[in-house]
């Protein structure tokens, strides 16, 4: 898993601002209509990064970058009927 790790985390850091650091990476897969993809999701002190990957673990398009304060109204597609995710202050 440390190979999983580390291109996930070389896929991420581009995108993390001056003296921020990863605390955790993992990846997801993400479901459309017709096709998904994989992403990878960053964890900072600050933020969720979420970054689309390709096949090959290369970052896809621009990463998305999640404060505390988008996090606390985001809604969880498909999870338990429009179930809405929380994040601890």
């Amino acid at each position: 898993m440390a190979d999983l790790s580390a291109k996930l985390r070389a896929a991420l850091e581009p995108s993390l601002e001056a003296g921020e650091e990863l605390r955790g990476v993992c990846v997801a897969t993400q479901a459309g209509m017709f096709k998904g993809r994989q992403v990878a999701i960053g964890v900072s002190a600050s933020r969720l990064l979420i970054q689309g990957m390709t096949r090959k673990f290369e970052p896809d398009g621009s990463p998305l970058s999640l404060p505390p304060e988008r996090l606390a109204a985001a809604k969880a597609e498909g999870a338990g009927g429009g179930a809405r995710m929380r994040m601890a202050p």
